[in-house]
């Protein structure tokens, strides 16, 4: 058994079967501590075995062992009007009561043994079979590549024949009660061409059909139904007329339904930041009316940049260790102040969300008391960095430019765990790469807002797409590449 005390008072307790079956000698270890600088507030614990001999080996604990400060959460446990949760125990090296007078667990399937101890430590994504998704021959025939080849990235083939489709069947028939009529080809398959051009990176559909009439229509045949019939840009706007957002967000739900399945999605902490967007109306352009057009959207200057008419999309990433995955997405206007809708925008994600949320990371935009208190109120923890000229409340440093609030930490977590989780939020904006460099989609070429929450749906929907492709091929080498899966050859 390993007892861990600070100033007379048990802080870990760690107990293995022979404790209880056998007898064992009690090895003591010297506990030293020293000065560090104030933006580490921790106790760093070294130790020295007690031998014979002069020369002592002395080992270094930094990751196992790091108590937390017990002076601020003594603080915070005085304000709260709460005993104090570490019992002081028998100084003959006896602990007098149960496991629960030391450390309560949290609840939760993820937050056990120690209160925090694994809050941002994931498992990766289980491995798959052949037989579990790869069941047509086309597939049975390309699993050989992804095990045996490292470099191979797969094909655009491959995302469509390893994932469902069929939600849009039923929005066909939705849609034809209403009077809707396909030109050419089902809905399904324009999703998919759809879904082809957001791959390719190809900006508008007149460029789009142009390249898609250089294709061999052999390579096609696996997934589309007639690929020598390709869409022209008048049937994106008799398609785009009745379809709507929540067609988009119904079938992206599920799409995030079905990671949360695979275990490829943790439902623990989640990431929220804003994404900048163009709109296809011009600056200063006026309709026939004398109107602005695209009125939803508003000029933007976004750090000391002019950046002209755009939207602001708030992306809601499910943060899993080694990858982050869209779970939810908001639509504003380009010029609106985060901090003034931060409360609505989690409101309507916690609404849409089935599952239990623990940490919630965001920038120090949304740094003020009531969105703070918000969070709390709902059961999340919030990780906000603070900033440095606050004047009302305590802060902290915990690193270079970082801040944050001691209330904020929860009882049993070191500031170095939440100092970790602070880190994490910057990860966010690598998921934004795809939209501005390989994907293209830094400008709609639609206007309105209806047409701007589909366009960000349509690449969150594609890195999911991506994500559960490589899960089924059995590849999560490529489950946060973006260029895996989108050649044709």
């Amino acid at each position: 058994m390993i007892r861990v005390y600070y100033n007379h008072k048990i802080v870990f307790v760690q107990a293995q079967l022979p404790d209880f079956t056998s007898s064992s000698n009690i090895t003591v270890y010297e506990i030293h501590r020293y000065k560090r600088i104030n933006f580490d507030r921790t106790i760093e614990v070294w130790a020295r075995k007690k031998r014979d001999s002069k020369r002592l080996t002395r080992f270094r604990t930094r990751r196992s062992v790091q108590i937390t400060l017990l002076r601020i959460i003594k603080k915070l446990e005085r304000k709260r009007d709460t005993p104090l949760s570490a019992q002081i125990p028998d100084m003959n090296g006896k602990v007098n009561g149960s496991r629960k007078d030391v450390a309560d667990s949290t609840e939760g399937p993820y937050l056990y043994t120690y209160p925090y101890m694994h809050a941002d430590r994931f498992r990766s994504i289980p491995s798959v079979q052949k037989d579990d998704f790869c069941t047509t021959p086309f597939l049975r025939r390309e699993w050989k590549f992804f095990q045996e080849l490292e470099s191979f990235e797969g094909l655009f083939q491959h995302m469509i024949a390893l994932n469902s489709f069929q939600y849009w069947e039923r929005v066909e028939d939705e849609i034809r009660d209403i009077g809707f009529h396909p030109k050419g080809f089902s809905l399904v398959e324009f999703v998919k061409w759809e879904f082809l051009r957001r791959s390719q990176g190809i900006e508008n559909y007149s460029k789009a059909e142009r390249t898609f009439r250089q294709f061999d229509p052999e390579i096609l045949k696996e997934v589309f139904d007639n690929p020598k019939r390709i869409p022209s840009p008048y049937h994106a706007s008799h398609y785009y007329n009745a379809l709507t957002a929540e067609h988009f967000r119904s079938f992206f739900q599920s799409l995030v339904e079905e990671c949360v399945k695979y275990k490829i999605i943790v439902p623990r902490i989640a990431i929220a930041d804003g994404l900048i967007f163009q709109t296809w109306a011009g600056n200063f352009t006026l309709d026939r009316w004398g109107n602005p057009t695209d009125p939803q959207a508003t000029r933007t200057v976004h750090n000391n940049k002019y950046l002209g008419k755009c939207y602001n999309a708030i992306v809601f990433y499910a943060w899993c260790g080694d990858r982050w995955l869209p779970v939810d997405v908001e639509v504003i206007s380009g010029s609106t102040n985060e901090n003034s809708v931060f409360q609505l925008l989690v409101e309507k994600f916690l609404e849409r969300s089935p599952h239990k949320w623990y940490f919630f990371l965001y920038d120090a935009g949304a740094s003020s008391t009531s969105n703070r208190e918000y969070l709390k109120s709902e059961g999340i923890v919030p990780v906000i960095p603070a900033r440095k000229n606050i004047k009302k409340e305590e802060i902290v440093k915990v690193g270079k430019y970082k801040y944050c609030y001691p209330s904020d930490v929860p009882e049993g977590m070191s500031l170095e765990q939440y100092k970790r989780l602070m880190n994490h939020r910057s990860q966010e904006e690598s998921g934004f790469s795809g939209f501005t460099t390989y994907n293209n989609m830094k400008r709609m070429n639609t206007m309105g807002m209806e047409s701007a929450i589909i366009h960000v749906l349509e690449y969150m929907c594609l890195q999911l797409l991506h994500a559960l492709t490589a899960y089924k091929v059995n590849r999560p080498d490529l489950l946060m590449s973006y260029s895996a899966f989108s050649n044709l050859r």
